[in-house]
């Protein structure tokens, strides 16, 4: 097999330690020649090549102490198995960072499904993990050519191709060219069979047409049948509860989509409050509860209805996974889709939701005007919806009401509500009073009203009776037999009875077209024989379109335009919250950043780090706090010091200064920065010293109205570089020798003291107001012996300043 007739194909075949030493070893140095070995793909990039160099580099050190890549030796191979544990890590910190992002939690499970569909970069190139957890990884395939590895070709995930890289493969035997795909008569000679005869030849051929015919038949049904199978098995219609978000929004913005027959007429409704009926005791929900509404959630990026199911437990049969099946592939623009349902508890249905909820709510809405076309589309869309489903497998609705046509942002009528009757089979409802059960009734046909167990799929003629009850909902814009004073129960007794003439609502002839009306009467004939089909409904309903095409969005921009002037009102109020709203944003950003670094991320720009080639730095401490804390309570600490500093912020809007940060009882403030100010920062900044200790003089601890606060004050001024740290939770720090220098100065310095630098005493002389005190040499940490100051007051500055007869001794502890 090694004469060229051959090619060989392996898989994550390496050359070391492939020689048995049986003196045999240059046929199997041959036989290797020309293998074609699948790989997964190493990069020849500089960035993966640095990484096996670190690899190399790390593992022979402690705590590795690797033995594959001595000290020194930097140029052996690196599996690519350290790429696939470094990917790993790098996919469990991404799964880990969402999940406390979003659940807040390092449970597995949690931190798990976010290692599902998940793409990211890693050190080998693009990584593709599937929603099965599985890595779409990237190939290359590698020739044996003068006993080394060749790349040849490479297959990446994003383009799942042969993707030659333009290199000669060499296969066994030496040759350029690849072997044939087999013998030249076949493996078997069936290629070269004997001569036959013409007639031999036509039968042969006929046999095998037909074989073929036959064979293709059979398997297109075995392949549709398993392919149906494989589809009910695959159970794509199942939802985890736990994977719809319900959020304070969702609940806002609850519905009232079609779960129950609400029925909300103005006169029905005052009749059963004055006669004390159709409300519910203390076991039912009232007919207009907004517990009987639809829940609206989030599922996979799209708002959802989700309609409870009241039963205990479901058994899946057969007969329901096709019910769900039947429901999944149902599309049509009159139909609202199902997306899927939670069979464990809580058991419910999930449906594409439409945000204008029912056509129930849009014709109990006074504030919406809606004319003939208006109606008449509403109409049109429902009969063209329930046509589509009675030629579908569902057949029939069974429940058609106004409340279970939803409309949606578009102004689409879609019906809802229908099918999975073996889900639905034992479900108990008792949410609802004796009235209002009767009143959901008011739209079911004489001949079901009738039956003991009506079926609850229904019919399709009971169907054409309830569209005919509810195109006089449509078109009179009330509730079925508002014309009438008497009770739900009253109305299905005497529907029930089948009279001669049968008792129907009274549509005056003046109220609508009287194409429509003959219609509705139609719909609602005795005799379910009689009544029309859905598709006889579409084309007497498009008769009555008054010439038009029944355009709903030309007819909304008409109704837009009646009311330009009211929406301009409304929208230049909500401009006006808007920019209040914006304006305490921007005054809160502004408190945590420097105005004109918050203006530039506003903006999408970088803020830049910054050099001040002088600004002045002020630190202050409290004296004593680490015992004043030992002697109070977390809360009463907490407590203090917003009192304090709260008194010190305020203070600071009179001086041109920003405070960087408060750490404990350590306070921190700048002049100079963001925006500089000449030799004012030194000046700026020592006012603002005399304010604060001036400040703590009348400063009472409400825990502790005994103890007097003592303030350690330190200010340097020099260089800093400043910038914006951060992305979550920004801040703007600085940095350099000024900031040492200007800690040390506080925490060298004595209690109800400013202690002030040369460098600052030399900008202060400047200025000529202020007036020091020369404290001498003082031992200073990295700055060896230094002349300081003390800063005793200002040209101007008359508030009283603490009496240092009451300071505290400088104590060994209270130096940082």
């Amino acid at each position: 097999m090694m004469d060229g007739s051959y090619a060989f194909f392996t898989m994550e075949v390496t050359l070391n330690g492939r020689l048995a030493e049986d003196g045999n070893d240059a046929e199997a140095i041959e036989a290797f020649e020309g293998l074609l070995d699948v790989k997964n793909l190493k990069p020849e990039t500089d960035e993966y090549m640095t990484f096996e160099e670190e690899v190399r580099s790390v593992t022979s050190q402690h705590p590795f102490n690797s033995t594959a890549f001595p000290e020194g030796n930097l140029t052996g191979e690196v599996p690519i198995e350290a790429a696939l544990l470094y990917n790993a890590v790098h996919l469990y910190a991404h799964a880990l960072n969402s999940s406390l992002t979003i659940d807040n939690s390092t449970d597995g499970a949690f931190v798990s499904k976010y290692m599902f569909n998940v793409n990211f970069t890693g050190i080998d190139g693009d990584v593709v993990i599937d929603n099965s957890g599985d890595r779409h990884p990237n190939y290359m395939l590698q020739n044996i050519h003068n006993g080394t590895f060749q790349t040849v070709a490479h297959y990446f995930n994003d383009n799942p191709k042969y993707k030659d890289i333009n290199r000669t493969i060499y296969w066994p035997g030496g040759s350029t060219e690849p072997p044939a795909n087999g013998p030249e008569c076949g493996w078997s000679s069936e290629f070269c069979p004997e001569g036959l005869t013409t007639p031999e030849l036509a039968i042969i051929i006929v046999s095998s047409i037909t074989f073929v015919i036959i064979t293709c038949i059979v398997a297109l049904f075995i392949y549709r049948n398993r392919k149906y199978e494989a589809e009910l098995r695959r159970q794509v219609w199942k939802i985890n509860y736990d994977d719809i978000i319900f959020s304070s929004h969702a609940e806002h913005s609850r519905r009232k989509i079609g779960t129950s027959y609400e029925f909300s007429m103005a006169k029905f409704s005052s009749q059963m409050n004055d006669q004390g009926r159709g409300l519910a005791d203390g076991s039912n929900v009232s007919l207009f509860s907004s517990k009987a509404f639809t829940k609206v959630g989030r599922y996979q990026g799209s708002w959802v209805a989700i309609k409870s199911i009241n039963k205990t437990s479901v058994h899946i049969t057969r007969e329901i996974l096709k019910d769900f099946k039947e429901l999944r592939d149902l599309q049509h623009t009159n139909i609202n889709q199902f997306l899927g349902a939670c069979v464990e508890q809580p058991i419910c249905i999930v449906y594409r939701y439409c945000s204008r909820g029912s056509l129930q709510d849009v014709l109990n809405n006074d504030h919406i005007k809606l004319d003939y076309l208006f109606k008449w589309s509403f109409a049109m869309d429902v009969a063209r919806g329930l046509n589509h489903l009675h030629s579908s497998p569902i057949i029939s609705h069974g429940n058609l009401c106004s409340s279970n046509c939803l409309v949606d942002s578009r102004w689409v009528c879609k019906i809802s509500d229908f099918g999975l009757v073996k889900l639905r089979e034992g479900a108990v409802d008792n949410r609802f009073s004796e009235e209002a059960i009767y009143a959901k009734k008011l739209i079911v046909a004489p001949e079901l009203l009738n039956m003991a167990t009506p079926p609850l799929q229904g019919t399709q003629s009971g169907d054409c009776y309830s569209y005919g009850i509810l195109l006089q909902e449509i078109f009179l814009r009330d509730s079925p037999y508002c014309m009438v004073e008497l009770s739900a129960q009253d109305i299905i007794k005497l529907v029930k009875a089948c009279k001669d003439p049968p008792y129907r609502p009274v549509v005056p002839e003046s109220s609508m077209d009287s194409r429509v009306i003959k219609l509705m009467r139609q719909c609602w004939d005795a005799e379910p024989d009689y009544r029309p089909n859905v598709a006889s409904i579409v084309k007497a309903l498009q008769q009555c379109s008054h010439g038009r095409k029944g355009n709903l969005i030309d007819n909304m921009v008409d109704m837009m335009e009646k009311y330009t002037d009211q929406l301009e009102e409304m929208v230049e109020e909500r401009t006006k919250q808007l920019e209040e709203e914006k304006k305490k944003t921007d005054e809160l950003l502004y408190q945590i950043l420097p105005r004109s670094v918050a203006d530039e991320l506003k903006q999408g720009k970088c803020a830049e780090p910054e050099t001040f080639q002088q600004v002045s730095v002020f630190f202050s401490d409290i004296v004593g706090f680490t015992r004043l804390a030992a002697a109070s309570s977390p809360l009463q600490v907490i407590d203090l010091l917003n009192n304090l500093y709260t008194g010190f912020d305020h203070i600071l809007e009179h001086y041109d200064v920003y405070k960087v940060e408060t750490i404990g009882d350590a306070y921190m403030v700048a002049s100079g920065l963001p925006v500089r100010n000449g030799n004012k920062h030194a000046g700026e900044i020592c006012s603002m010293a005399l304010d604060l200790l001036s400040f703590v003089k009348t400063f009472h601890i409400a825990h502790i109205p005994d103890e007097h606060l003592q303030l350690r004050i330190g200010v340097h001024t020099g260089p800093v570089v400043a910038g914006v740290v951060g992305k979550k939770m920004p801040r703007y720090c600085l940095f350099g020798d000024t900031v040492n220098y200007a800690s040390r100065m506080e925490s060298s310095g004595l209690a109800l003291r400013i202690h002030v630098s040369p460098e600052c005493k030399d900008v202060l002389m400047k200025i000529g107001t202020f007036h020091l005190e020369r404290r001498g040499s003082v031992q200073m940490k990295g700055k060896g012996t230094i002349e300081t100051f003390f800063l005793l007051g200002r040209d101007g500055f008359n508030k009283e300043l603490p009496s240092l007869s009451t300071a505290a001794p400088l104590e060994a502890h209270e130096f940082k």
